[in-house]
């Protein structure tokens, strides 16, 4: 038993060891400074105290077994059946609290380049997956992006962009490698105008470009 015991401690070992080490903050609504962030790393020790409980019931007499597994799991269910809203979901809450300004800026980048983007013309775009839930609200299938899960092409793309940039559309963290990349390009006559940036609060700055034309290529 000792080794599934340990197994199931160490990541909430773990989290208190980081926070303790000043290596992750975690901050809950009722303590100071009254906000929310990494309160699902709490989630963290959910295996453990669920054999905890079945611990709790194997330990009784057989006799009693069923009586204490009802206990157990009312205890379990019983804050969450007095208060059944979504708002009482800590993590639930922690990432509708911390995703306000992302999700204003991917609703006005979304509402933006959805009416004006023609499909197969391509967009190459910053890492992460923030940016993925603009073209997952356009409906912009993903293959239609070029991003970094292309791997080296993508790589090759950000040092030579002269030679394989060729999508219509640039959707960018500003001072990322990308913006950079977009930049460089305008050396070599590969044109990107800005269309639209987005800045909101906490948030990086979002900006939008459209391909306006090669100064090396006549246009088509």
């Amino acid at each position: 038993m000792f080794w599934p015991l340990l197994l199931l401690a160490l990541p909430g070992v773990f989290y208190l060891w980081s926070v303790h080490s000043s290596g992750l903050p975690i901050y809950v609504p009722v303590l100071w400074p009254n906000s929310y962030y990494n309160t699902r790393y709490g989630l963290a020790v959910l295996p453990l105290l669920a054999l905890a409980a079945a611990a709790l019931v194997a330990v009784v007499p057989p006799r009693g077994a069923a009586v204490v597994a009802a206990l157990v799991m009312a205890a379990g269910a019983g804050y969450w059946l007095a208060h059944p809203g979504p708002e009482h979901w800590v993590t639930w809450a922690e990432s509708r609290a911390n995703s306000e300004a992302r999700r204003a800026w991917m609703r006005e980048a979304s509402a933006f380049l959805g009416p004006r983007y023609v499909r197969g013309s391509g967009i190459v775009t910053s890492g992460g997956d923030d940016l993925a839930g603009i073209y997952r609200e356009i409906g912009i299938p993903l293959r239609e992006t070029f991003g970094i899960c292309n791997g080296l092409p993508w790589i090759a793309t950000l040092r030579r962009p002269d030679l394989w940039l060729w999508q219509e559309w640039a959707v960018v963290e500003r001072g990322d490698k990308v913006d950079a990349a977009i930049h460089l390009a305008a050396t070599e006559g590969i044109r990107y105008e800005l269309e639209l940036s987005i800045a909101k609060k906490f948030e990086p700055v979002i900006d939008l470009y459209h391909r306006a034309g090669d100064a090396h290529k006549p246009p088509q």
